[in-house]
Formats: structure tokens, C-alpha cells, sequence
């Protein structure tokens, strides 16, 4: 798949859409916008990277639920807003606001890898699942919440490293 590139415009897409191949999105401020549901064409082989500086990722439809995403990597946002997510990782390498994780996260990565979030705020809407080594570690400046829904079924360790506070209704 031939990667999109931006200089601070929106990349939008209001369609249901299928990766066909590893993706990376890069849109500054203009952000990045899925309105329907991404699905990938075979289970947890196509990566996707998105990529917002000072702007807003927003993932409204279900990703990777008739086909597994690959890794899911946010390299950059102001604020990421999803549904529910099924992908072999899921991965924020920084954030300056909100990450709202919407629906239900599920995740199966064999390697070392089930959820890795680096950013400000984190919010936990649905039930989290790992599978595979399925770890799960937060690093926080800011507030790491989670809603009584989002009970957390993990493989492998919990584990929050940042400086901020922690406001927790979920089982983990």
C-alpha cells in the first residue's frame, strides 16, 4: 500500500476501507479521520501508522473486526478518539491530550508487545483483552482512567510508569 503524506491538511476517509498492505498516514494538525470501519485483508499481517502533530486521530468505525489489523501505531496526536480495536498491538509512541479508547481493545502480539501507550490523558471505555504475551503499559503525564466496563483480561502484565494520576472502575 503506498503510504499518505500531508502538510497539515485532513486525511479522511468516510467509507468502510481494507488495507492491503503495510500504511503509514502522516497529517500534522489536519489530522486523520476514519468514519467507517478498516479492516485488513490477512489476520495481523498489515501494520498502520497514523500520525497527527497537534492534531486529532479519529477512528469512528470498528478496526480489525472480520480481519485482525497488524500493529496499530499512533506516532504522534493531540487527541485519538476510537471504537473498538482488534489488532496484533496497539501502540502511541506520544500524545499532548486525550486518548479516548471508545469500544473493546483486543489484542494478540506472540512477541512482547499487546498494548504500549505513551501520552498525557488515557481513558478506557470497553474491555481490554490480550492474548500472546499481552502486556499492557501506560505511561501517563496526566490521568489514566478507566470506566467499570473496561475490565482488563491480560496475558501478561499491567503495568502504569508515568508520572500522572490514576482514576480506576475497571477490574484489571
Amino acid at each position: 500500500a503506498g503510504d499518505i503524506t500531508t502538510t497539515n491538511d485532513l486525511i479522511s476517509f468516510a467509507t468502510a476501507a481494507t488495507l492491503t498492505g503495510d500504511l503509514s498516514m502522516t497529517a500534522g494538525s489536519g489530522g486523520v479521520t476514519f468514519s467507517s470501519t478498516l479492516e485488513g485483508t490477512g489476520a495481523g499481517t498489515e501494520d498502520l501508522s497514523l500520525s497527527a502533530a497537534g492534531g486529532t486521530i479519529t477512528l469512528s468505525g470498528a478496526l480489525g473486526a472480520t480481519t485482525r489489523l497488524g500493529d496499530l501505531t499512533f506516532a504522534s496526536a493531540a487527541t485519538v478518539n476510537t471504537g473498538a480495536i482488534t489488532a496484533s498491538s496497539i501502540i502511541q509512541q506520544a500524545g499532548t491530550g486525550t486518548t479516548t479508547f471508545g469500544g473493546a481493545l483486543n489484542t494478540n502480539d506472540a512477541a512482547a508487545i499487546g498494548i504500549d501507550l505513551t501520552g498525557t490523558n488515557f481513558t478506557f471505555n470497553g474491555a481490554v483483552t490480550t492474548t500472546g504475551v499481552g502486556t499492557v503499559e501506560v505511561t501517563n503525564s496526566g490521568t489514566l482512567t478507566t470506566a467499570a466496563a473496561a475490565d482488563m483480561s491480560l496475558a501478561g502484565t499491567f503495568t502504569q510508569n508515568g508520572a500522572g494520576s490514576n482514576s480506576l472502575a475497571g477490574d484489571i
